[in-house]
């Protein structure tokens, strides 16, 4: 890179610029080579600021964010963020703004700020609305839509969005992206029971064009779901850890779906009895002792279960579902009339005075 900078001095500056970005983006795909993409980066950013290249900085500058994303270091790449944020908004370009609001709202997700990553989306879009937007960067809109629809657990909507981010990433010949959008879909349904919607993304004309390890993966915990068992499912995240335990956004959705599982296991499993040795669910279960009785105990908390732990014994003690006393219903009733009646002589005694 240093040695061809004489002859960036003399080409033109957006020939200059779109050299410059095509060979980070090479580098960026080199595998494990995040050290020397960002190396790169810092000396391409510290040569436009002495050449006083300021858009080919700002998109450097935006790239080196994102990388600092991946390599989670949030907190830096949230201010470097917010930095190019303001100095763009005085430029008023607003394709760059929608790129930084998107990545913002990225950075703000993983700080788990929900509301804010929320806001700098609805902030991307409104600038998005003025303009032509390319269909790549439409399609990190929909991903990030569907990332934040998911966390509201609102995975029909998040579907549509990951569904039309495939669309633009299968359009423009981007497998990477697209297989990753592909098994974001396949997770939402798995999320929503939808088992035989998943089968068919897996089997059908997409989950064939894009087949591989990834789909394979997704494959594993849709059966895992479906037979309802926590080894397969263990299984499914040690084979395929790359696909799915490296993977932040699926890995977080998986532990809810193992949650979920689990809880649902346990309380088939305890269903027949009115008292119970914990070593025993432990056993029919295949887990380990103080998980199954850490799991309970939420479980009897949270009132998804009605019985005790009787931790002395290592006993799960069971109660039959009571029948609801309507005098308690009558007695709230009362009270609360009465209350009424109170506010009611308060208000006339003030005007009395």
């Amino acid at each position: 890179m240093r040695e061809h900078r004489e002859f960036f001095a003399v080409i033109p500056k957006a020939k200059t610029a779109k050299l410059v970005r095509t060979l980070v983006d090479r580098v960026g795909q080199v595998p494990h080579a995040e050290e020397l993409q960002a190396e790169l980066l810092d000396e391409s950013i510290a040569w436009c600021k002495s050449e006083r290249r300021n858009f080919l900085r700002i998109r450097l500058q935006t790239r080196l964010a994102g990388l600092m994303l991946a390599r989670g270091s949030f907190h830096e790449a949230l201010g470097l963020a917010q930095a190019l944020l303001r100095e763009i908004k005085r430029l008023d370009d607003k394709p760059l703004l929608v790129e930084i609001h998107v990545l913002e709202s990225r950075i703000h997700h993983e700080l788990h700020n929900i509301p804010k990553a929320r806001a700098a989306l609805t902030s991307a879009r409104a600038a998005a609305n003025a303009i032509y937007v390319a269909p790549e960067v439409q399609a990190d809109i929909d991903i990030q839509a569907g990332t934040l629809a998911s966390e509201d657990e609102d995975y029909k909507t998040a579907f549509s969005y990951f569904y039309e981010a495939f669309e633009g990433h299968n359009s423009l010949k981007q497998r990477a992206m697209a297989t990753r959008c592909l098994k974001y879909m396949i997770l939402v349904q798995v999320m929503t029971g939808a088992v035989s919607d998943a089968r068919s993304l897996i089997g059908g004309k997409q989950g064939v064009q894009y087949s591989g390890a990834a789909v394979e993966a997704m494959r594993a915990v849709v059966e895992a779901y479906a037979d309802r068992s926590l080894a397969a499912f263990q299984t499914a995240l040690a084979d395929f850890k790359a696909e799915i335990v490296d993977d932040a956004f699926i890995s977080r959705h998986l532990q809810r779906l193992y949650q979920k599982m689990l809880e649902g296991n346990l309380a088939r499993l305890v269903e027949p009895f009115s008292c119970v040795e914990l070593a025993h669910v432990a056993s029919l279960i295949g887990l380990p002792e103080p998980t199954v009785e850490a799991k309970l105990s939420q479980m009897i908390l949270d009132g998804r279960l009605l019985g005790t732990l009787d931790q002395g014994r290592g006993q799960l003690v069971l109660y039959d579902e009571a029948d609801a006393d309507e005098a308690y219903e009558g007695a709230l009733g009362v009270l609360d009339k009465l209350g009424g009646v109170v506010d009611g002589l308060f208000a006339k005694a003030k005007r009395v005075r």
